[in-house]
Order: structure tokens, then sequence, then C-alpha cells
């Protein structure tokens, strides 16, 4: 099979699954310690948020992920004041309140 098609695939399909399993276990992993990397869910947050097909499958499959959307994307707030935009939507969707 041509690299492109590989390729295609890849990022039609296969990195979806990859991104939400990787970030899902940093969360996971960030609650069990109680200590969180916003800085790391920040940059993987942008990254989701540029793309469509991740922005969707977070919405359509993590109510967590939906909750913050909403309020961070959709109504324009922000659940965290004194935290940048991208960190108080990070904060609200792993630890959401």
């Amino acid at each position: 099979m041509p690299d492109d098609i590989k390729k295609k695939i890849f990022y039609d399909y296969l990195e979806i699954e990859v991104i939400y399993n990787e970030i899902m276990t940093i969360i996971n992993n960030e609650k069990e310690k109680d200590d969180y990397n916003i800085d790391g869910i920040v940059k993987i947050l942008n990254y989701i948020l540029l793309n469509k097909n991740l922005t969707n499958y977070f919405y359509d499959n993590d109510y967590d992920f939906q909750h913050a959307y909403n309020y961070h994307i959709i109504k324009n707030k922000k659940k965290f004041n004194l935290l940048s935009p991208e960190e108080s939507f990070a904060l609200h969707w792993t630890f959401w309140l």
C-alpha cells in the first residue's frame, strides 16, 4: 500500500483513537496522583481543538470534554477566571466541576 494512503488512513481513522487513549491515560493518571500537569493537557487540547475530526470524536465520546467544550467554547465563559482560557478549559475537562 502506498505511503500516502497509509498516512490518510492513519490521520482519518487511527489517530483519533491514539490521541483519545493518550489523553485519557494522562488524565486518569493525574486524577489518581491528584497532580495535574495542565501544560501537557493544554498542548493536547489545542491539537484536538484545531482538528475538527478529533474535536467531534471527543465531543461525542467524552461527557466531561463535551461539558467543558459547551462552557468554554459555545458559551465563551471561563470556569477558572485566574487561568488562561486554555488552562481553564483543560482543568474544567480533567477535573469536571
